[in-house]
């Protein structure tokens, strides 16, 4: 050891202040983003906003679209069992002239049928709409349902005075006459209903909807409505 004489000390890292400093770096930090870099990610953020809004308001459009178009179209109609009829009278018959849309066959959920109800006799009875003043019963001797090609046998029973006749009409304009009758039962049946008694024999050349008309006189008009299966 020298007397007087300082210890040598060696530093671990340069004190000249000339010496470059190496750049510091910490994980995470990024350098700031470029003019082109802000706008790509504007862009991009533009395109998610305006896609959520579609999202959301879509189904609102969408309402108002189907609502206008709603709106525009014209309203549907319907006929009652796809005819369209109006009534002439013809040698004391009342004919009802009829374009029914399914002249092959006419689904019993479009054709008005007459409603039937069990008879004392068990068979099933229709009560005919009337128009004017009296009372006609159909008795359907050929049960519930009936088919083309076939005999279809029906039992009237009417009030009033004068002559009794009964006609057809149904799918393609047709106009169809019983192919027997109207017999008349001078005595009636035990079939209780009130007015004279007659039987028919129909066979439609088709199946579908048909309107039986009836007249007694010249007051009294009724129909009931069959639907023929095939």
């Amino acid at each position: 050891m020298n007397g007087g004489d300082e210890p040598d000390v060696s530093p671990d890292f340069p004190h000249d202040s000339d010496a470059p400093c190496e750049e510091l770096s910490i994980e995470g930090l990024r350098s700031p983003l470029t003019l082109a870099q802000r706008r790509r990610r504007a862009a991009v953020a533009a395109i998610v906003v305006a896609s959520a809004l579609a999202i959301l308001l879509l189904p609102a459009i969408l309402s108002h679209v189907n609502i206008a178009a709603i709106g525009s179209a014209p309203a549907a109609t319907a006929t009652r069992g796809a005819f369209t009829s109006g009534s002439h009278f013809q040698s004391g018959i009342t004919i009802v002239s009829g374009v029914s849309s399914g002249a092959s066959g006419t689904p019993a959920t479009m054709c008005p049928v007459t409603p039937q109800s069990p008879s004392t006799l068990g068979m099933p009875e229709m009560h005919a709409d009337v128009v004017g003043t009296g009372d006609v019963w159909a008795l359907l001797l050929f049960g519930p349902t009936s088919s083309a090609h076939r005999a279809t046998p029906i039992v009237w029973r009417a009030t009033g005075s004068g002559a009794f006749q009964v006609a057809a009409s149904g799918p393609g304009d047709a106009r169809l006459l019983p192919v027997n009758g109207p017999d008349l039962h001078p005595g009636g049946s035990n079939w209780q209903r009130p007015g004279g008694e007659w039987q028919t024999d129909f066979i439609f050349p088709t199946p579908g909807c048909w309107q039986l008309q009836v007249t007694r006189g010249t007051d009294l008009h009724a129909s009931i409505w069959l639907n023929i299966g095939a």
